[in-house]
């Protein structure tokens, strides 16, 4: 049985991929830099600046980090109107069969603070931890480590959801079971987990049937 299930943030609880997508290609128009729809797409599920600067040679490092350094994300959003409808229902299907829940994202502490606090998650998520405070970001398992270290669990114990492909390769590098939650919008392979779903409403079942062979 599994003992804590650790979610990624962006895509999986909240829908903020489509409104990060279009501020960051919105910002490098203004910029003078036209990136493609592929190019949009490896910013996805990655720390903007490690993006930004393992990409994109054909742009030189000078003009990458004034891109870095004058990039202000300023969409005001309410996460509450973006969460996923499913999240609370499985939240509560997961505490009664007594699981550990915990946010595991490379978005910095205060969002994924301001994700619990105005979608009601407060009362469910036991630990969340950032890419940005851990010395090497998805795609790294650092972030996920973080989370299997503080519960005191063998990695085996626990079922990671994910979405995009830094994610997955950071969950899947943990040990954890991954569950991957199918998009595709943003050009992701998605390969590599164990188990995939359309939406957090078919998580129940793969966890309490399909997972007893990971064991």
């Amino acid at each position: 049985m599994f003992q804590c299930v650790i979610f990624d943030l962006d895509g999986v609880l909240v829908d903020t991929e489509p409104l990060l997508y279009n501020a960051k290609k919105e910002y490098f128009l203004k910029n003078g830099v036209h990136f493609t729809h592929e190019e949009l797409c490896l910013f996805t599920g990655a720390k903007y600046y490690d993006a930004l600067r393992n990409n994109f040679d054909y742009l030189s490092d000078e003009f990458k980090e004034q891109l870095i350094e004058n990039y202000k994300f300023t969409i005001d959003l309410n996460y509450d109107e973006i969460k996923n409808p499913h999240a609370e229902k499985l939240f509560q299907d997961l505490r009664e069969n007594g699981l550990k829940i915990a946010i595991a994202s490379n978005s910095p502490m205060e969002k994924i603070e301001a994700v619990i606090e105005q979608c009601g998650f407060g009362n469910f998520i036991d630990y969340y931890a950032s890419g940005v405070s851990c010395k090497k970001a998805k795609p790294y398992p650092d972030v996920y480590l973080d989370v299997i270290n503080y519960f005191g669990l063998n990695p085996k114990e626990c079922a990671a959801v994910e979405d995009s492909d830094y994610g997955l390769q950071a969950a899947y590098e943990s040990g954890a079971y991954v569950i991957c939650k199918r998009d595709r919008r943003f050009n992701y392979k998605q390969l590599g987990a164990h188990a995939y779903v359309d939406d957090l409403d078919e998580i129940g079942d793969i966890l309490w049937k399909q997972a007893k062979d990971f064991l």
